[in-house]
């Protein structure tokens, strides 16, 4: 990560030039596509891009630094030089050269503590390879905003089980034969009545069958 020093660039090998011209419009762009502060704006989470498309014969190299400060103070093209304990350099592409595109994603990085309210600013540097002093530009800003708590965990639904019905029994031996000689009476009782048999004979098999019923129904 690149240090702050009163208006030196490591990176770009322009130590103690304290004297900044902010570039005109050119085709280099910066773009911010996330911005995010925790509850208590202690850290910050950051994503984005610089592309860069200027960088000429007479161009010594470029590199871009985004800087963290309060709402209430504008984003300049020449805060990377100044010394301002309200500000902290919270990213660097280290030094570049040529015209590319350099995508960042930063993670709980540190802001300023207890600040509330605090935006980005993207700034891109480029040196000379002549006398001429470095020029910076301001590339693109972002407000922060606070990181949404999760949502609560949708219930779990309820578990509905089905009972499982007990398998059907198997039927004793005593069961099937007690069964069967019930079924035998019934149709000798019904014949006996067809036929036109007597009183005492339907009786008989009426008493008979009544009994067969309670043998079935002890045994099954």
């Amino acid at each position: 990560m690149l240090k702050r020093g009163r208006g030196r660039i490591a990176a770009l090998a322009i130590a103690a030039l304290l004297t900044v011209g902010v570039g005109s419009a050119s085709g280099s762009t910066g773009t911010f596509t996330k911005a995010i502060a925790t509850t208590d704006w202690s850290h910050g989470s950051f994503a984005g891009s610089v592309t860069w498309t200027e960088c000429a014969t007479n161009c010594g190299g470029w590199l871009a630094v985004v800087e963290v400060q309060p709402t209430t103070i504008p984003c300049a093209a020449t805060e990377w030089a100044e010394s301002n304990p309200n500000i902290r350099m919270v990213w660097d592409s280290l030094g570049q050269h040529g015209s590319v595109t350099v995508p960042f994603e930063v993670n709980e990085a540190e802001i300023l503590r207890g600040v509330y309210g605090q935006r980005l600013c993207l700034i891109g540097i480029q040196s000379y390879q002549s006398t001429y002093p470095p020029s910076a530009q301001l590339l693109a800003n972002a407000i922060m905003e606070v990181a949404a708590p999760p949502a609560p965990a949708a219930p779990a639904p309820p578990v509905v089980t089905t009972p499982t019905p007990p398998p059907p029994s198997t039927p004793t031996t005593a069961c099937v034969i007690a069964g069967k000689e019930v079924k035998r009476l019934q149709v000798k009782l019904s014949t006996a009545r067809r036929r036109g048999a007597r009183s005492r004979i339907l009786t008989a098999d009426r008493a008979a069958l009544a009994k067969a019923k309670k043998r079935q129904e002890a045994q099954c």
